[in-house]
């Protein structure tokens, strides 16, 4: 990240921590950064993850929770 350390929770605000916690996630995962609930970003806001982290631990449980495209369409 530039040279500058990760902001944690407790050093920004929520609404700049997830900005850039979206932001982060957007580059591992689009769809993921489209589909958190803000219920979602307020848990790992609070848990003191650092913006980074939350969008590791968003696109995990976003890959977790939905199929892939391509099986999406087969049938058994």
């Amino acid at each position: 990240m530039n040279g500058r350390q990760p902001a944690s929770a407790a050093d920004v605000s929520f609404p700049t921590w997830k900005a850039e916690a979206a932001k982060a996630l957007a580059q591992l995962h689009e769809r993921a950064a489209l589909m958190m609930r803000e219920r979602d970003w307020r848990t790992l806001y609070v848990r003191g993850l650092s913006p980074d982290d939350a969008a590791s631990h968003a696109a995990r449980d976003y890959a977790a929770s939905h199929r892939p495209e391509w099986a999406k369409n087969e049938r058994r």
